[in-house]
């Protein structure tokens, strides 16, 4: 929750001259004190009620919903924690108004990670770079544009040009007037072609997890994640070097 604006001043110049762009992750790292914290527990117990959505795993469903991680925190701790999230506000907010470029980045990759709504974690993390005072054009090109640069993928992604692969969504209303906006979606195309909206009971993912990739504990949440890290072994290695074994220790 510290922070010195005068050096962060320094580093922001010093990372638009080199061009670093930033994962603005404002949802995940301040899941728990940002502004819209009431609203989005609503809304993801509201679409895990939905009975076309019962084949979300379980453990996806207790992580999403979970927050008892904060009761473990002292006042003193949460109030840091909310003048942090304030102070990452201003951070990215005058990072992108002095030139740099930020891509959305929400963590819904893993059962063990599970803690940020997929398909409505890029809409959410738009509206909180809004909140935090970003213009809404760049909002949307957080999500689209800059993250194509990033990855290296602006030959066929982030833009509507001619030659792209023609992923897009159609809206209801104009985003840059009002960034709720992509709560009203009327078309989903992938590749030129218009995709199905809703849910389904029967939905297979056709990627599924490896079991054997996954940690073995059958009650884990998130909030049980140490608080604390009191030691990492060994400290240090050499790039390239086989059969490391990473020992990380905390409570």
């Amino acid at each position: 929750g510290m922070m010195d604006r005068g050096l962060a001043q320094n580093l922001i110049k010093l990372l638009v001259s080199k061009h670093v762009m930033i994962e603005s992750c404002l949802g995940y790292i301040f899941r728990n004190v940002h502004d819209r914290v009431p609203e989005y527990r609503a809304e993801d117990q509201k679409l895990l009620d939905d009975p076309n959505l019962q084949y979300i795993p379980e453990r996806y469903k207790m992580n999403i919903l979970d927050y008892s991680i904060v009761d473990k925190f002292h006042p003193d701790e949460l109030a840091l924690m909310k003048k942090g999230y304030k102070n990452y506000q201003w951070f990215i907010k005058t990072f992108i108004e002095s030139g740099g470029k930020v891509t959305t980045g929400m963590d819904t990759a893993s059962s063990y990670h599970a803690t940020m709504m997929p398909g409505l974690s890029v809409r959410r993390e738009m509206q909180m770079l809004v909140d935090a005072g970003v213009p809404p054009m760049q909002a949307i090109q957080a999500a689209t544009k800059w993250a194509a640069e990033l990855l290296r993928q602006t030959k066929d992604l982030g833009t509507l040009e001619p030659g792209k692969l023609a992923d897009l969504l159609v809206l209801s209303r104009d985003p840059i007037a009002d960034i709720t906006a992509f709560k009203d979606i009327e078309v989903v195309m992938k590749d030129g072609q218009v995709q199905p909206r809703g849910y389904h009971a029967d939905f297979k993912n056709p990627i599924p997890e490896n079991p054997a990739t996954q940690m073995n504990f059958e009650d884990w949440v998130v909030s049980e994640i140490p608080t604390q890290i009191r030691g990492v072994s060994p400290g240090a290695v050499v790039e390239g070097s086989d059969g490391i074994t990473l020992t990380v220790k905390g409570k």
